[in-house]
């Protein structure tokens, strides 16, 4: 199974979901804000990145996991990655796609804004590093989904 984790810039959520999927993260403790910013690609995704797919690992079943950014125009990023997977002749129930933005707050918000957008990276950074660990039960949820889907149990698909 392909496993894909998207969000808007893909640097924060996608990000931490994917890492929490591969278990760079533990998830049974809230992490650091140090654990947080020193994983693979944390706030390092590059604008001209949008809409790319970026392989982040292969789980304990062998599944790849991936992380996107979808950008402005997220339905549409959405559709052209669909179809694009289609055109490759995967079929739906071997792709499970995962919006990861649904665990952004405020804290994560204007600090991906200040990083990505102005540039006050250090700042921005910790922002959303903040964010992300006092919203860490929400991170939690979504893997937890995101299990049960992968087992069958559920049709939760994003």
């Amino acid at each position: 199974m392909e496993i894909i984790y998207c969000c808007y810039g893909g640097a924060h959520t996608s990000v931490t979901a994917a890492a929490m999927h591969l278990r760079m993260l533990g998830i049974n403790k809230k992490p650091c804000l140090r654990e947080i910013i020193s994983l693979p690609h944390f706030d390092r995704t590059p604008a001209k990145s949008l809409g790319r797919v970026l392989f982040y690992g292969q789980d304990h079943q062998q599944n790849n996991v991936y992380i996107v950014s979808l950008g402005p125009a997220r339905q549409a990023t959405l559709s052209a990655l669909r179809l694009f997977l289609q055109a490759r002749g995967m079929q739906q129930k071997d792709v499970l796609i995962i919006d990861a933005l649904q665990c952004v707050n405020l804290s994560i918000r204007v600090g991906g804004f200040l990083s990505r957008r102005c540039g006050l990276v250090a700042l921005g950074r910790h922002l959303c590093a903040y964010g992300i660990v006092a919203n860490f039960a929400c991170f939690k949820i979504l893997l937890s989904r995101v299990e049960e889907d992968m087992k069958g149990l559920t049709t939760w698909r994003r």
